[in-house]
């Protein structure tokens, strides 16, 4: 039986299903990814993502879209920036295939719930604040009935909700993280080599950093003698993921259902992002000879 099992999961995996859009993608791809193997691994690995996030994240239900349809607009938009400046930014196949496999894989660790040392760490700010919380409402309790302590519904789903925050809390800050972590620790079976993982999880943990420290990333690596530029390829992710705001990302129909059960956090993300009709790129040669790219966000203000 496991052998016939491991034969029918194997012929799954032989005849993986490409749908039109990453059809439509990969002739941008193929421009910079030169490598046939490289390109087919970039299917899998979208395939992958699309399925890990097909019914969502328990976690970040009310997060703004990170799945693939995200990672595929970062492709375009990355095309875009490298047109608008004449191509002037040069990626080896190497490295646009780290790139876009970051696209792809750079939000992965929101698929993944909070470890459970990090739910018990009393040291982080976060859950003080949560064991304070429940600890006023526990004292309201006794102060209510000493010697029948009992909680009310209210007080039930206000502990409830104080947790479901931390948790989402802790997904929405510490992804980028988690994402290296998984790429690193050889999860999820990907076909990607040690150094691709090192590498694209490198490019996946700085979409969470300030520009200084990605500064400090080391520029200085080679895969063979094709020289892999990680500040470069961090950078060109950061600034992508920046520019995916547009009203296309969420709908106003979710939002005025469930404001009232989403975090100010996650309700400023869906107003920030229905108040963007679209953002334009342009270039601008300077008289030093430096391309200056121009950034225009185009708002409707509601």
């Amino acid at each position: 039986f496991i052998i016939y099992m491991e034969k029918v999961l194997s012929e799954e995996e032989d005849n993986t299903i490409v749908s039109a859009e990453q059809i439509k993608l990969d002739h941008i791809v193929k421009h910079y990814v030169t490598d046939v193997e490289h390109r087919d691994n970039l299917i899998i690995i979208a395939n992958f993502v699309e399925g890990s996030w097909k019914n969502g994240s328990k976690e970040c239900y009310f997060f703004t879209l990170h799945n693939h349809e995200h990672a595929r607009y970062l492709i375009y938009r990355l095309h875009e920036i490298f047109e608008r400046t004449g191509f002037s930014i040069y990626l080896n196949s190497k490295e646009a295939f780290r790139l876009f496999a970051a696209c792809f894989l750079h939000d992965i660790g929101m698929l993944s719930e909070p470890a459970k040392y990090r739910l018990y760490d009393i040291r982080e700010d976060d859950i003080q604040n949560l064991q304070d919380e429940v600890n006023q409402i526990l004292q309201v309790a006794v102060a209510r009935d000493p010697d029948d302590i009992k909680l009310d519904l209210q007080q039930i789903y206000e502990i409830f909700s104080n947790v479901e925050r931390v948790r989402e809390s802790i997904v929405r800050n510490e992804h980028p993280n988690i994402s290296e972590k998984e790429l690193v620790g050889d999860f999820p079976e990907l076909p990607l080599s040690v150094a691709e993982r090192r590498d694209i999880g490198i490019i996946s943990v700085a979409h969470g950093w300030n520009k200084d420290k990605v500064k400090n990333i080391t520029d200085d690596l080679h895969d063979g003698r094709h020289p892999i530029h990680l500040r470069l390829l961090s950078l060109l992710l950061r600034i992508a993921d920046l520019s995916d705001v547009s009203k296309e990302r969420i709908r106003r129909e979710v939002l005025e259902r469930n404001h009232h059960r989403m975090s100010t956090t996650s309700v400023f993300h869906w107003i920030k992002h229905l108040s963007v009709d679209k953002l334009t790129i342009e270039h601008r040669e300077s008289e030093n000879g430096i391309t200056n790219i121009i950034f225009t966000i185009h708002h409707n203000y509601l």
